[in-house]
């Protein structure tokens, strides 16, 4: 049911990891709300907080599986979000200029 309100009622929906991209495709969407997103987070975030924000404690391989099996729906739902929202920045031309 997530999957579908995610697809037939929302324009976008972004993902906190890639919000670089996020922003670019909200911009392109929603340019009315996020018509200069991107530049206004360049402006005021620090590389080194994104940066920062992307660290991660090595986890026990054990400690893996038991969070990947408790939150399996979880994980498919934020992977079948972020594939959406690079398909539609891809279908933007985005994905090149960003990377």
């Amino acid at each position: 049911m997530a999957k579908y309100q995610v697809e037939y009622q929302f324009s976008v929906v972004g993902v906190l990891e890639e919000l670089t991209l996020t922003h670019a495709v909200l911009q392109e969407y929603v340019p009315r709300y996020w018509g200069n997103a991107t530049t206004l987070m360049i402006r005021t975030v620090d590389r080194e907080d994104l940066e920062m924000a992307n660290y991660f404690k090595t986890i026990p391989e054990k400690v893996r599986q038991y969070l990947r099996a408790l939150l399996r729906e979880e994980i498919d739902f934020y992977l079948f979000v972020r594939q959406r929202l690079h398909l539609q920045a891809a279908s933007l031309g985005l994905i090149k200029q960003l990377y």
